[in-house]
Order: structure tokens, then sequence, then C-alpha cells
């Protein structure tokens, strides 16, 4: 039975797999091994709970197998619990320390973690074992990214690549890199292999339509496109302004999107049809994942498509309280990105520094995060900052509760996008190490005019833009003050 189920697995039929593992568990409950494959089984379902409760069981019965531990990690990691991830990685090593999984793994979850100077030391002892590793020189790549060292990490990944060629993830990881280095033409050709990073249970890129993809040569007068939302809800948010350009070339522009963005996102101007995901699709001749349209139009920092504003917020959104006469000017605030996002940790600001922004006097701030912990809702709340999370059904809601406040404050997340993208004040705090839009320098940005960003000095130097920050809002209530009509973040 045991070999069974192994020949399933490895014809990636998963469930039916389990099914026999867990005959076999249910006959031969000590069986470490067994808990192990189903481990591995449910890891590659993307069921990591299951998975990690599985590996746990496997210790238990097997404590001093190190790779037990490292697939462990590796399920933690994935589950988003980093801390918990390490310390599996470094038992592991204390078992064995000549086993290089664990190390290499242990440098991926310490630099996730925002610790990239020791994630060095540990992938630099991998390489000294194994100098031409491509997937040890693609991790090196991401560390050296992660400490602002582009065009080092260019160079490990050029080097992962000379041993690997197909390497989609160090190529399209270089892609950022070079982005961000303001090489939009070779980088956004280098991420479009993003979709050949994930696999599927059946080994294959999981590509949703049948359909040719659009790059951007083919002619679309008569011809219906299909956009579709492939990542996070801010990069939706910025890319979906390639629609009216598609549809100045003649296209039927559909648009399949998330129910939390599909009301938003319906408003764009050059869209035929909003569909929702999970709906049937009608029929098309190409499709696009949103992200690749600057690939497809060739964009460069100076061809960024700046019609602002490209959404509309409700007529009929949340209607915040009336204005009071001693807090004249309204503020929302973002502090923290989602919590499950793969940068979420470096784009999240600690909420204690907003303390001396929320006591300066004649504003009224608004918070529009939905996630929070209790402890923070409280501390809000007893600083007499309004929570908006239970009024905002959806980005339209966002969008509509921001058209009614005169400055936005956010770290760099969706709504920072919803901000700038209907044309409304907004101040994006960026990490040092940026994402690749925002490039490396300046305050004010294409993608954007009515956005400032305000940057890190330092790497994770929250309490260094705070520092900028508060003189600034400070400088921009005094203008109010002072007889100007219109509220203007713009001036410094």
């Amino acid at each position: 039975m045991s070999d069974r189920a192994l020949g399933l697995a490895r014809q990636g039929q998963l469930a039916e797999a389990i099914a026999l593992w867990q005959i076999m568990i249910a006959h031969q409950p000590q069986d470490w091994a067994t808990w192990k494959n189903l481990g591995i089984a449910y890891f590659r379902l993307e069921e990591f709970g299951q998975a990690i409760a599985c590996y746990e069981r496997a210790i238990e019965l097997q404590p001093h197998d190190p790779g037990l531990r490292v697939n462990l990690g590796a399920a933690l990691r994935q589950a988003g619990q980093l801390t918990a991830a390490v310390a599996q990685y470094q038992q592991a090593i204390a078992q064995d320390p000549t086993g290089l999984d664990a190390r290499r793994n242990l440098a991926n979850a310490l630099e996730k973690l925002g610790e990239p100077v020791a994630a060095e030391i540990q992938i630099r002892q991998v390489l000294g074992h194994l100098p031409h590793c491509p997937k040890a020189l693609h991790s090196l790549g991401n560390i050296l990214w992660e400490q602002g060292r582009y065009e080092d990490a260019i160079v490990q990944y050029d080097r992962a690549l000379a041993q690997q060629p197909a390497f989609h993830e160090a190529i399209a990881n270089r892609g950022m890199v070079r982005m961000t280095l303001g090489d939009w033409a070779g980088g956004l050709m280098d991420y479009e292999h993003r979709w050949f990073c994930v696999e599927t249970a059946r080994g294959l890129p999981p590509v949703p339509f049948p359909q040719p993809v659009w790059n951007g040569s083919q002619t679309l007068q008569g011809k219906t496109i299909l956009l579709y939302c492939d990542m996070g809800f801010g990069d939706a948010l910025n890319f979906v302004r390639y629609a009216p350009w598609l549809a100045a070339r003649g296209a039927r522009v559909l648009l399949e999107a998330p129910p939390a963005l599909a009301r938003l996102l319906g408003t764009v101007a050059g869209i035929d049809r909003l569909i929702p995901r999970g709906e049937a699709v009608p029929a098309f001749d190409y499709w696009s994942p949103l992200m690749s349209l600057p690939a497809a139009f060739q964009t460069t920092p100076a061809s960024i498509p700046a019609t602002i504003p490209y959404l509309q917020p409700p007529i009929a959104g949340p209607t915040l309280p009336p204005r009071s006469p001693h807090q004249p000017r309204r503020v929302g605030i973002v502090w923290a990105s989602g919590r499950t996002g793969a940068t979420a940790r470096k784009r999240s600001s600690p909420l204690a520094l907003w303390q001396d922004l929320l006591a300066l006097p004649n504003l009224e701030f608004f918070v529009l995060q939905k996630e929070m912990e209790p402890a923070e809702a409280a501390w809000l709340a007893d600083r007499g900052v309004t929570l908006l999370g239970d009024r905002l059904g959806d980005f339209a809601d966002t969008a509509g509760a921001i058209a009614q406040l005169d400055l936005v404050i956010s770290v760099d997340t969706a709504v920072a996008h919803v901000a700038g993208a209907i044309g409304q004040p907004v101040w994006i705090l960026v990490p040092a190490v940026p994402d690749w839009r925002w490039l490396l320098t300046g305050d004010r940005t294409a993608w954007y005019p009515t956005a400032r960003l305000f940057r890190q000095p330092k790497i994770g130097d929250w309490s260094g833009l705070f520092d900028r920050l508060r003189p600034a809002l400070i400088q921009w209530a005094s203008e109010l003050s002072v007889g100007h009509a219109t509220p203007s973040p713009e001036k410094r």
C-alpha cells in the first residue's frame, strides 16, 4: 500500500495518496515515515496547517531526524510562522551541523524576518561547500537585495542562471532589482518569468486561460481582451490604469476581478464589462495579467500613464461624521500592510510611532485599515481616533471614505493606491529598500501626481522616517491656518 501511495503522489494524485496513507496511519499510528509522507502531500496541496501537524507527529516518533525539522520549518514558514520556522532550522543544524538544506532554509527565513546580515552568514556557509548551487546563489541574491546591495544581487542572480538557465524565480527577482535601479526595459521582461515561479501539484505553471497572452504586438482592433488581476490588491489598483489604452487600440476590454475590488475597478474608463472572480467569463481573443501591461506597452519611468483620477469613488459611500470646528482637517492613516504578504513585515510601521502625529492639534484622524489587533484598536480609541474598518465593505467604500478626507498617510499598501488613483493627496511611507515602482530616490512619483513619498533613511529605520513626517504634517496643517483655501500636502 505504501508503494501505491507513493506512486499516486508522484503522479500528482495527492488526494488519493493521502487517503491511502490515512488508512495506513489508522493501522500503524507509530509509523513516523507515513506521517512524514502525509506532511509532504499536504504541503504540496498548500494545506500547511495539516502539514505542520503531520510533521510534528513524525518528530515525536523520530526526534533525531534533522530532515523532519527542515520539513516542519518549511511548512511553518509558508504558514507565516517565521520565528517558529527559524527555531526548527536551528534545531536541525544542531543535530547535523553539516546539513546544508537547513542552513539555506534558515537563511531564507532570517531574510524574511528582516535579518539579512545573519541570513548572509548562513547562506555563505552553504556556498562555501556548494559554490555553484543555483538555489543558494539565488538566496544570496535575495539577501543582498534586502540589504540594498542591488548590483551585487544581480551578480548572484546571473551566477545562479549560469548554472540553471531556466531558473524563473531568479530571472523574475533580477527583473525587480533592475526595475528598482531604473532599467525597466530589461527588468519588465525579466519580471514576466514570475508566471513560471509557482507550480501546481501537476508541476505546471498556473496559467488560468488557454487563449494567447497579449504581448503588445498583436492587433486589438475588433478583438476582445480579458484583463486578469494576477497579484495583490495594490498591484491591480495601480495597473488597471492601462485599460483605456487598450480600448483606444480598438479592443473590447473585459476585466476579471476579486469581489473586494470589483465595484471600484468597474469605474475605469474603457472597460466594457467587469466579471467578478468566480463567474463565467465570456468569449475573448487575448488575455493579459494586469502586471504584464507595463511590459506590453514598453513602459519606462518617463512614459507612465498618469491620467488621474482613473478610479471614481461611489456617490453613496460611507458617510463620515460631521466635521468638528475644532478639528477642521481630516487625515486617514494606515500603519501596517496586510499580514500575509511576502513583504508585509518590512512595509509595516510600529503603531506607537504614530502617537506624536495623532496628538497634533486641529487634525482629526481616521483609520482606513481593516485588520488590527484588539489592543491596537483600544490604543487608537484612547487617542480619539475614529476607526472606519467596519464601514469599509470593499475598496469602493474605502475610496468613498478617502474622498471625504483631506490627506491620507499610509505605508506602501493598497489604500495608498486607492488614494492616488482617485486623485486625493496621499503621503506614502516607503521602506529604504523599496518596491521597484518607487525607484530609489525622490519624493514624487509619476504613478500618482498627488502623492508624496517619505523614505526610510536606512533599512528598518521607521523612527527616522517619522522624524521627517511629523514636521511635514505640522507645516501642512499650519499652511491651512493662514488662509489657504485648499489643503496642499504637495507644498513643503
